[in-house]
């Protein structure tokens, strides 16, 4: 996972366990053959038969595609997720590749991976990781890209990796100072641009990364007083409400005691 991505409160709680059944229901539909069982045992785990699997985008910045490909029956799993923002709040791009395919509102996708950007958040298997090593970074002298996230989504769609897709994606990038940045006391620039083409975005503008309904490292619920701490974490942890601009005075009140 990068250092500057949000998150939606209720990832661990309710889009994991929603989006890991998904994973699960579609490695097994792809890993059934004649006389043969759909999983082997000692390989299945919360996120599927890991020997059916390279890389899962969690992470990005869009895996859009043309509507023609979906109708050659892109390998798929929907279900609904109402803690996804509405239509209407998403990012256009997202909007308009949804309703390209018809997808109902608050309803998220598992999909085999076709055009995967950024690496937001992403897992991999140990022998991903190896071939990541020996058949990918070896290629850097090929003439070809430098960007990292390129060439994974080049071995997605290249050499043969099987990769799947959240879409929308679980984590995004927000327009904040890097972790490491911060710990190593460099200062980041007030505005920055989003990987996604979205343009500038002043942090002070957002409440939230795109696609992402009540984001944890929003300047809502970002704060080192340790009131207003305890405060989020019943409300946004506990209780799993999202703290919108109707409840910041019960957010001002805990600060100042």
């Amino acid at each position: 996972m990068e250092d500057d991505v949000d998150w939606d409160i209720h990832l661990r709680t309710s889009q994991v366990p929603l989006a890991a059944a998904a994973v699960r229901q579609l490695i097994a539909a792809q890993s059934v053959s004649p006389g043969k069982t759909k999983y082997e045992t000692e390989l299945t785990s919360y996120w599927g038969n890991s020997s059916m699997w390279d890389i899962l985008y969690l992470g990005h910045c869009g895996d859009r595609f043309n509507s023609s490909n979906w109708k050659f029956q892109i390998p798929n799993v929907m279900y609904e997720d109402m803690t996804l923002p509405p239509r209407v709040e998403m990012h256009p791009y997202t909007q308009s590749f949804l309703e390209s395919i018809s997808i109902p509102e608050y309803t998220r996708l598992i999909h085999q991976s076709v055009f995967p950007l950024c690496t937001f958040g992403y897992a991999l298997t140990r022998n991903a990781a190896q071939r990541l090593i020996t058949d990918v970074a070896v290629r850097g002298s090929d003439g070809g890209t430098t960007a990292y996230d390129v060439r994974i989504l080049e071995a997605c769609r290249d050499l043969g990796f099987r990769c799947w897709s959240a879409n929308p994606e679980l984590f995004h990038h927000l327009g904040i100072d890097s972790e490491i940045a911060i710990m190593n006391g460099a200062g980041g620039e007030d505005e920055r641009t989003n990987e996604d083409g979205s343009g500038w975005m002043s942090y002070s503008r957002i409440s939230h990364a795109p696609n992402i309904a009540c984001g944890v490292r929003s300047h809502k619920s970002s704060t080192r007083n340790r009131h207003a701490l305890d405060f989020l974490r019943g409300v946004d942890g506990r209780l799993q409400e999202c703290l919108d601009s109707g409840r910041d005075d019960r957010m001002a009140s805990s600060s100042v005691r």
